[in-house]
């Protein structure tokens, strides 16, 4: 529908202005994280559709195949995604299609990983630095790692995982499918966001973000609102979008090994999602009550945007101006 569009659409305004210059708009950045999430994603809309229809055909294994390696080969994060993609997906297909056809996916989805994680620029990347094993890495990675994924400017995307998970409780909730103990626990849950839900709107006056209360009420819910999300999609049957978000989840284990956790690990991670995020949209624009949750949502993204566009369009004559002189400089350099 053209809401759902619209919705889909506004959440270009999830990536805030730190993200945008350090990860989209740079060109080495953006090739590295943001362009490998179209083979993962294809590789993985084929393959799922592949076991649902039961098609055998040689050329369209072997071609899903390659995207598959290619995922793998990408980047570190993609590479761990694209494992924890094929493991999901295999535990889907069982009794679906014949193990031999999985196989050649996950062989090469394999092999590609394996050649991107044991490469030896980045094996002495994760080890070489301050004389730290991997695991004395990973323990002393932890910390900052969270702090990155929950910082200020992820925001935007907290507030939407937030919004998608009250929206997945209460179907949930409304179903006459699940037990009662079922039903406590998402209520429970559904309170604890209420709780947070206050305390974000009031934090600013009681509370600094990186106050410990505050990392661990959007920590909880954020997890918490993921797993449910996660659940919510698979009663459904959509299992792609669940596929990814399962991926985009499991995509932080490929850097808590790594020296430094710059702001641009979340890319993947948000795009991932954004399957999962986009279905969940689409369920609320179908019924208004849930919809509602998206108009003061919706506002927030655009404000976002607006604000970057507004960056960008103030900094573009001195942009022109740099472009100018360099064309000068390239005119010079050849005519003599």
């Amino acid at each position: 529908s053209s809401a759902c569009s619209f919705m889909t659409c506004m959440m270009y305004g999830i990536f805030t202005v730190n993200i945008v210059q350090h990860g989209l708009y740079w060109f080495t950045a953006s090739s590295i994280y943001v362009w490998p999430v179209l083979a993962l994603l294809s590789a993985a809309y084929i393959l799922i559709n592949l076991i649902n229809n039961d098609i055998r055909k040689p050329v369209i294994w072997l071609f899903d195949s390659i995207l598959w390696f290619l995922s793998g080969f990408s980047q570190e994060q993609y590479a761990v995604a694209t494992l924890a993609a094929l493991v999901c997906i295999l535990i889907y297909g069982r009794g679906k299609i014949p193990y031999k056809y999985i196989c050649y996916e996950l062989f090469m989805g394999f092999c590609g990983a394996a050649i991107m994680l044991c490469a030896p620029g980045n094996w002495s990347r994760r080890s070489g630095s301050e004389n730290m094993g991997i695991v004395e890495r990973v323990i002393h990675n932890i910390p900052y790692l969270f702090s990155t994924v929950f910082s200020k400017p992820m925001l935007p995307f907290l507030l939407v995982i937030l919004s998608i998970s009250i929206i997945a409780a209460l179907k949930l909730l409304k179903s006459n499918k699940h037990q009662p103990q079922n039903k406590i626990m998402i209520g429970f849950i559904l309170s604890l966001w209420t709780a947070f839900s206050v305390l974000l709107a009031t934090q600013t006056a009681i509370m600094e973000w990186n106050h410990l209360l505050m990392r661990i009420f959007i920590i909880t819910i954020t997890i918490s609102g993921c797993f449910l999300v996660v659940f919510y999609l698979y009663k459904k049957e959509y299992i792609f979008q669940m596929i990814c978000l399962i991926a985009a989840v499991s995509c932080y284990g490929a850097i808590a090994a790594v020296p430094t956790t710059p702001l641009r690990i979340v890319i993947p991670f948000i795009l991932l999602s954004l399957p999962a995020i986009t279905v969940m949209t689409a369920e609320a624009v179908d019924h208004l009550q849930s919809f509602v949750i998206f108009i003061p949502l919706s506002a927030f993204l655009i404000s976002n945007m607006g604000g970057i566009y507004s960056g960008y369009k103030l900094n573009n004559p001195i942009h022109a101006e740099n472009w100018a002189a360099l064309r000068q400089a390239e005119d010079n350099i050849r005519f003599g």
